[in-house]
């Protein structure tokens, strides 16, 4: 499933190749942190505190899907066969982690939007990620203390012990790790994107709270034991992280309070020590998790507000920009509209007098007569055009159907039929591949299209006798598919590439257009908030880019 999160895309796993490279990948990084996590295995050599395999586990799943699940299994039964742990306890282990990650899988698809999917800058996602967490470990913790306390390798005393600091640990995975590989990948765009006072400040955030998780959870200062209310002092660090660099900032302290955190508690040390080391862990697990979700939601719902703000803007500034053009619209249309009326009013009395001062019984040329009738023909004609095209103008920037996905290939083929005879009479020939299906009604999309084209084929070279060329192509990036239409033809002069949207602007003024139809076609692009540009291709002709909303989120299973 797509996300924004910077992934890269040649990792999405389409065919054998990239599968089996992938597969290494996550089993590599989950046999790694695995025995990082075992490391810390301190209740039994088989339960850590803080298990980041079942967040790189999540996150592997909404990158790149069920294919990858059989991966992690593998990987987590060959972790556990590296410990002192018999065959089919080390199945049952495997087996009950499985359960889990496919759990949180699924639950995330049943809470979350499909838009939604690995996107945690989302306060939704972030949400949908706690029960997640609390509820998908539960099959993991409970078949495997089972294992290992039926197969002799733990003690039945050590049962519930087991159980929880499992759960537990394997929550914290996941809401720690899960975010962080995801967002991980787009962290070196992230910092480099930063002003060189704002990578100062982040490092600064980070060697901060890692010192002071020292202090508090080291043996540098003699805390007394129980003083767990000194605790508080590590949330400002999460809150700078949420405030100023959001997710990335609150992930980034959280991770660099919780690692020296288990290390002090683990080995005795630290404000949460005390005379029962499950205890003390079993507690340090439940304020990490509650720093670390504090500090997400925090993150994600002041990202959510700036985007709204920021939408905000944008609309106000589209709504001002639409005022301008109907105002424009407005004056423009009562000069033009004057015209043929004037022209109409002209020759209409011109044919009038000509009747009226005809003598009786003469033998009148017919010219004399029809030329007039003609030329007001004409006017009528143009003036019919210009309130047809304003009324298109008026009408693009709102669907007056619902906004359903859309055969991009099956509108252009139908497209292609109509204007058949017109590619004909001007040499030229409509060329597309495999374009994206997207979403929006029919009505525009065949709108753009025929205009674009149109466009095109009315710039034709008349006289070269050079084939005409016009080409579709498309891309799907996320959740927009982003279109090219070029030709071969005259192109357009770069004094005129800024002002062919606007309304009643024409490259050339001898055309039959109204000036109009570049205008409809910038108009429904920005109503569905996209952006069209045009420029000169290398072959002389003109390129007009412009993306829609895809019908689809890509899959990456």
């Amino acid at each position: 499933m797509a996300s924004d999160t910077g992934s890269p895309s040649i990792w999405a796993a389409d065919d054998t190749l990239s599968y089996a490279l992938l597969s290494v990948l996550v089993f590599i990084s989950y046999f790694v942190a695995a025995k990082a996590g075992l490391a810390m295995a301190f209740v039994h050599g088989n339960v850590s505190a803080v298990w980041p395999p079942s967040g790189i586990a999540v996150a592997a799943l909404l990158l790149y899907g069920w294919k990858i699940l059989p991966v992690l299994t593998l990987a987590n039964f060959l972790v556990t066969l590296t410990t002192p742990t018999p065959f089919w306890i080390s199945l049952g282990i495997a087996t009950g982690n499985t359960i889990e990650y496919a759990l949180a899988y699924l639950l995330l698809h049943v809470l979350c939007p499909q838009k939604d999917h690995g996107q945690f800058n989302s306060l939704r996602t972030v949400l949908c990620l706690l029960p997640c967490a609390i509820f998908a470990p539960a099959p993991a913790a409970l078949l495997g203390a089972l294992s290992l306390c039926y197969g002799a390798v733990a003690g039945w005393n050590l049962y519930w012990d087991i159980v929880l600091t499992w759960w537990l640990g394997d929550a914290v995975g996941m809401l720690l790790i899960a975010p962080s590989c995801i967002l991980g990948f787009s962290l070196l765009a992230y910092l480099r994107g930063l002003s060189k006072e704002k990578a100062i400040e982040f490092f600064a955030l980070t060697l901060s709270a890692v010192f002071t998780a020292w202090i508090l959870f080291g043996n540098l200062f003699a805390f007394p034991a129980g003083t767990r209310s000194a605790a508080y002092v590590l949330f400002p660090f999460i809150m700078w992280g949420a405030l100023r660099f959001h997710l990335f900032g609150a992930l980034n302290a959280a991770l660099a309070i919780s690692i020296p955190a288990v290390i002090g508690t683990a080995h005795g040390v630290g404000i949460f020590s005390s005379d029962s080391q499950t205890e003390s862990l079993l507690q340090l697990q439940a304020f990490i998790a509650v720093l670390t979700m504090t500090g997400m939601i925090v993150a994600s719902a002041l990202y959510e507000r700036q985007q709204s703000a920021r939408y905000a803007i944008q609309t106000e500034r589209r709504i001002r920009q639409q005022n301008a053009e109907l105002q424009r619209l407005a004056e423009v249309s009562a000069h033009h509209l004057q015209e043929p009326v004037r022209r109409q009013i002209s020759y209409a009395q011109l044919l009038a007098y000509a009747i009226e001062h005809m003598p009786p019984h003469s033998d009148i040329n017919k010219a004399d007569l029809l030329l007039p009738m003609q030329f007001i023909e004409q006017g009528a004609t143009r003036q019919r055009a210009l309130l047809h095209d304003i009324e298109r103008f008026l009408a693009a920037g709102t669907a007056l159907a619902p906004a359903q996905p859309q055969e991009t290939q099956q509108i252009l083929e139908q497209l292609r039929q109509r204007l058949h005879s017109i590619c004909q009479a001007k040499q030229a020939c409509l060329e597309f591949d495999h374009l994206p299906p997207v979403l929006i009604d029919k009505n525009r999309l065949e709108e753009v299209f025929h205009e674009l084209i149109s466009n095109a084929l009315q710039h034709a070279h008349p006289t070269s006798g050079k084939l005409l060329l016009i080409t579709v192509s498309a891309r799907q990036a996320g959740q927009r598919v982003y279109f090219r239409v070029e030709d071969n033809g005259q192109g357009i002069a770069p004094a005129y590439r800024a002002k062919i949207f606007a309304v009643f602007e024409t490259v050339n003024p001898h055309t039959t257009g109204t000036g109009i139809g570049l205008a409809i076609v910038r108009r429904i692009v920005e109503s569905v908030d996209g952006h069209i540009s045009c420029h000169s291709t290398p072959t002389g002709g003109c390129r007009f880019s412009f993306d829609l909303p895809a019908a689809s989120v890509p899959s990456r299973h």
